[in-house]
C-alpha cells in the first residue's frame, strides 16, 4: 500500500469547525475543512486515508506541492521541522497607543525601545488625533534605532495628507473606519483603508485577511508568545 507525507514545512492550526494549512516556504495560507486538517496533521497517512478526502482536496494537495508519496522505507529522511524560535532582540516589536498623556514619555518610551534593540513599532492613533500630532510623533522616531513603523490612525485625518516622508522607518499605513478596503503605495510606503473602527488600547486591532502573512519567523514566533502585529 502506498504511503504518502505532508511537507515538513505545511503545518496545520486546527479550528473548531475549520482549520488552517500553512505553507510556510511558499507563504501561503489555504482554509481546509477539519476532517482533511485531522489526516493531514499526522504527517503521514496511507493511501486509503487520502482517499477519504474528496478527489478534488486531493489533486490541490499534489498541486500545490503539499504532499507526496514517500515509501514506507523513506519516511525516516523527512524530519519534522524545528519549530525553536530565537532572537537576538531583547523586545521584537512593540504597539503604542498614542494619545496626549503619552507625549511627554515619548523620547523615554523610544530610548527604552533602543536599549532592548526594538525593530519594530506599531503606533496606534485614536480618531481624534490631529496631523500634526502624528507627524510630530513620527519625527521623534527618526534618530532611533527602530527600522519599520506603522501608523494606524482615522481615515479622515490621514489620507488627506502625505506623511510617508516624515519618518524614514515609516513602511505602512492603516487608515481604519474606510469606506471600504483598498491598497495604496506612496512612496515606498503601503497605505492599507479598512472599514473597521478602532476604539482603544483595549481592541486588539484592525486586521483584514489580505494581510496575513505567513513565513518561518511568524509562524514560529506565534507558537510561544502574543503576535497581535504578525498578520
Amino acid at each position: 500500500m502506498k504511503t504518502y507525507k505532508l511537507q515538513a514545512d505545511c503545518l496545520v492550526i486546527r479550528g473548531y469547525t475549520r482549520s488552517t494549512l500553512c505553507d510556510i516556504t511558499r507563504r501561503q495560507v489555504y482554509i481546509i475543512d477539519s476532517y482533511v486538517a485531522q489526516m493531514l496533521q499526522k504527517g503521514t497517512f496511507t493511501e486509503s486515508e487520502l482517499h477519504s478526502i474528496p478527489k478534488d482536496v486531493q489533486q490541490s494537495l499534489f498541486d500545490n506541492g503539499i504532499i507526496f508519496e514517500c515509501p514506507a522505507q523513506l519516511l525516516a529522511q523527512f524530519p519534522p521541522i524545528n519549530q525553536h524560535y530565537d532572537s537576538p532582540y531583547g523586545i521584537e516589536d512593540a504597539i503604542i497607543d498614542y494619545d496626549c498623556s503619552i507625549k511627554p514619555h515619548l523620547k523615554s518610551i523610544i530610548a527604552q525601545l533602543d536599549e532592548q534593540n526594538c525593530r519594530c513599532v506599531q503606533i496606534r492613533f485614536l480618531p481624534h488625533a490631529n496631523i500634526s500630532e502624528i507627524t510630530d510623533v513620527l519625527h521623534h522616531f527618526n534618530n532611533s534605532n527602530v527600522a519599520a513603523i506603522e501608523v494606524m490612525a482615522d481615515s479622515h485625518t490621514i489620507l488627506a495628507h502625505h506623511i510617508e516622508n516624515e519618518c524614514d522607518a515609516l513602511i505602512s499605513i492603516i487608515a481604519y473606519a474606510a469606506e471600504g478596503v483598498a491598497f495604496e503605495q506612496r512612496a515606498g510606503c503601503t497605505i492599507i483603508s479598512v472599514s473597521q473602527a478602532f476604539t482603544g488600547a483595549s481592541q486588539c486591532g484592525v486586521v483584514e485577511p489580505q494581510q496575513f502573512n505567513c513565513n518561518r519567523e511568524f509562524f514560529f514566533l506565534s507558537g510561544g508568545y502574543n503576535t497581535c502585529l504578525y498578520r
